[in-house]
């Protein structure tokens, strides 16, 4: 076959088999983003008395059990005008399995790489707040002039914003105020609303 045919046999072919490989499986195969998102995320084998929404909750329990460590921390206390959101933010990250952020990285930094990078997306403030309520990483950013403001989504449903006059999540926050609030809450409302990453397999 000529290159260009056997490229098109082989598109076909990870089209079908993208419903039924693991997407690491077919992202060793080469498949497209598109074929991608719709692999399926773990093999299961039949039987094995695995319960995906008994695993979503765990993980919601264990990111709720989280998010309350990382916002009463002492060494994450404000402390003479200096916050920590960034490495809070870095810490939870890591805690549920990714790594993208270097040590040290600044809010701002943080922004321009859930922007741009592989395994993130923006979505809507729902969205995000269900992907934290299944037990994913979902984290609220915005890019200011000097420092950015980040902070993790907490597993809890929105909540109305008069402010914004929408709904929006709440966050575990760490920065001039610690605790869980209301995104407009946490960033200057004057600023408009930040913008919500999503991070791994979105349910």
């Amino acid at each position: 076959f000529p290159m260009a045919k056997a490229k098109g046999w082989l598109e076909i072919l990870l089209d079908l088999l993208a419903g039924i490989l693991t997407k690491q499986e077919l992202r060793n195969a080469g498949g497209t983003s598109a074929q991608l998102d719709r692999a399926v995320t773990v093999s299961v084998p039949l039987g094995s008395g695995y319960d995906v929404e008994e695993d979503r909750r765990m993980k919601a329990r264990q990111l709720e059990e989280l998010c309350g460590t990382i916002i009463s921390v002492a060494h994450y206390q404000p402390d003479s005008g200096v916050t920590y959101c960034n490495q809070a933010v870095r810490e939870v990250a890591e805690a549920l399995g990714c790594r993208d952020f270097p040590q040290n990285i600044l809010a701002n930094a943080m922004v321009d790489l859930m922007s741009s990078a592989y395994g993130w997306r923006t979505d809507t403030a729902e969205r995000a707040s269900e992907h934290a309520i299944r037990g994913g990483l979902a984290i609220a950013g915005k890019k200011y002039a000097v420092h950015g403001h980040v902070a993790v989504i907490a597993p809890q449903p929105c909540s109305y914003s008069g402010s914004w006059a929408a709904p929006v999540p709440i966050l575990a926050n760490v920065g001039t105020r610690n605790g869980f609030m209301k995104a407009s809450e946490a960033f200057p409302v004057a600023g408009g609303e930040p913008a919500y990453y999503l991070w791994g397999e979105v349910a």
